[in-house]
């Protein structure tokens, strides 16, 4: 609804505690103000996301939870939202201490510096997964006041900060031992970096319950080797991240002699879907693995049909928020071109229409979309 301008924010009491009983309540991209912001007292969720609302800060946000949601909400996505007062542009992260059980917090993309990472620390003790990427923190040394209990660590950066501020905030990282997640991804490096101790890395004493380890973007400078010791010395590993690969079919090799650990990447089909599952909120690098597919489809690479349910689930997300662009709706169409009518299935053929009429409201590009599913797959009869 929210998509066709239906949805206003007067319409969440249908949702509200007094007619549903909802456990997860998740508003991205909306606009929400003082004025209208008293509609989430209404709500007593576990999990609450509000990712890149805009037009409040985070005090009125919490101001306008109600006692017990406070003492409910043990996971919040606050991405993308005005952490300071103004003016004086006094950080309020300080409030997030209400939240008397929060155990996972997301505060990427916010400005969070290092004196403001500091107080969240200080006021949100029961913290054990914390997502703090894309922020200018220099110094990430009070973590170490929840080394006993964080289990999960996101430190992404679209851009990487200056080589002595990295290394630093990794050292702090590797004394992290209870963590089973860890992402340090990194999408754009300045310099070729490289861990100088990379041993202790490696080591098997170091992060041993680790179970998700994603370095895509390479920014510890590992070498194939390094990183099939690493596998050895990590058993319970499940998942390794190694998309925007500087050696892009080795970590393609490296997922054929691990198949018990999924792997993200740019080459091969199944890495590629765990690409675009694993980063679609990041525009940058879903971007960056639509256009991979799409060379590879171009240049004549058949995918199966697979990967057009995964860009479809990608894609029916990111359209509630953002225009429909050009690359994967082309994506999807290289796709489909290559291949036979009796590959779709009649549900995903149904999914590919509705999405499209959709779109074709934004960009005549979808016409041509369109013409793909009628003429070739037939879709209308299943629509």
């Amino acid at each position: 609804m929210r998509y066709h301008k239906l949805f206003k924010t007067e319409m969440m009491t249908l949702f509200s505690k007094d007619y549903a009983n909802l456990s997860i309540l998740e508003l991205r991209n909306f606009q929400i103000t003082f004025l209208n912001a008293h509609f989430l007292q209404d709500f007593i969720p576990n999990e609450l996301t509000l990712s890149h609302v805009n037009g409040t800060t985070l005090g009125v946000l919490i101001a306008n939870l109600n006692d017990h949601a406070c003492g409910a909400i043990k996971s919040l996505d606050i991405s993308g939202v005005n952490i300071f007062k103004f003016p004086p542009f006094f950080p309020e992260v300080g409030e997030l201490g209400w939240l008397s059980n929060l155990s996972t917090l997301n505060i990427s993309d916010t400005s969070l510096d290092s004196s403001a990472l500091a107080i969240v620390v200080e006021k949100c003790p029961t913290l054990k997964h914390l997502d703090i990427s894309d922020n200018p923190v220099e110094d990430i040394s009070c973590l170490l006041n929840l080394k006993d209990q964080l289990e999960g660590l996101v430190l992404h950066f679209n851009v990487m900060p200056e080589e002595a501020i990295y290394w630093e905030a990794i050292w702090t990282v590797l004394r992290l031992e209870k963590l089973q997640k860890l992402d340090l991804s990194a999408f754009e490096k300045n310099g070729n970096y490289r861990l100088s101790n990379v041993e202790t890395l490696l080591s098997s004493g170091t992060f041993p319950h680790l179970k998700h380890f994603d370095i895509s973007g390479n920014p510890l400078g590992l070498t194939s080797a390094e990183l099939q010791t690493f596998i050895a010395n990590h058993r319970n590993l499940r998942f390794l991240g190694l998309a925007h690969w500087p050696e892009r079919l080795k970590a393609y090799d490296l997922s054929l002699k691990y198949p018990n650990i999924t792997m993200s990447g740019d080459v091969g089909e199944s890495m590629l879907i765990e690409a675009i599952r694993q980063y679609w909120r990041n525009r940058r690098s879903f971007d960056a693995t639509l256009h991979n597919i799409y060379i590879q489809a171009e240049s004549g690479h058949k995918f199966s049909a697979d990967i057009l349910d995964a860009i479809l689930d990608a894609a029916e997300e990111i359209r509630i928020t953002e225009p429909c662009t050009i690359l994967y709706m082309a994506t999807m169409y290289v796709v489909l071109n290559n291949l036979n009518p009796d590959e779709l299935s009649k549900n995903l053929l149904t999914r590919l229409m509705k999405f499209n009429l959709d779109a074709m409201f934004q960009n005549r590009e979808s016409y041509l979309f369109m013409n793909i599913l009628m003429n070739k797959f037939k879709a209308v009869s299943y629509f």
